[in-house]
């Protein structure tokens, strides 16, 4: 049995989430806990195409040709770090400090389109090259440089 959530309930779904269950626990579960839920075919098939169109708007409103060419502008990334006489970092550089760099410096990029490939944490001082993505339809490589503090 497919039901529309007018409210949020716990391990089952969010506001307007289409989910399908089982009668049974439509009529022991749902009912006996008074939960909002809505059973009405057609306006399943009408709820389903208009969240349909609102994921596909929301996702397609950025510019990501823009975001491509701001963050080629930054050309380098440059970390101060400390670091002991080997040039090894008390704390390293990961994705997460990557992309939150580019996101201080773009105002309007969002961190769920970006995606970084580093196979393992930056460590040492000196200059690295990774490859981002913006959506998985624009990549660029970058240069990431790491100076002592």
């Amino acid at each position: 049995m497919k039901i529309i959530l007018l409210d949020k309930i716990e391990n089952l779904g969010n506001k307007n989430d289409l989910v399908e269950v089982k009668s049974g626990y439509v009529r022991n579960f749902l009912i006996c806990k008074k939960s909002k839920y809505y059973v009405n075919y057609n306006l399943i098939k009408n709820k389903k195409i208009k969240l349909d169109n609102n994921y596909n708007n929301n996702i397609y409103k950025y510019d990501f040709k823009k975001m491509y060419e701001d963050i080629l502008k930054i050309k380098n990334i440059i970390f101060y770090k400390k670091s002991n006489k080997n040039g090894k970092l008390f704390d390293s550089v990961n994705k997460k400090n990557i992309i939150n760099y580019i996101i201080s410096n773009i105002s309007y990029c969002k961190s769920k389109f970006i995606k970084v490939f580093l196979n393992k944490n930056i460590k040492n001082i000196g200059n690295f090259y990774i490859k981002i993505s913006i959506n998985n339809t624009y990549f660029i490589n970058m240069n990431i440089i790491i100076k002592n503090k």
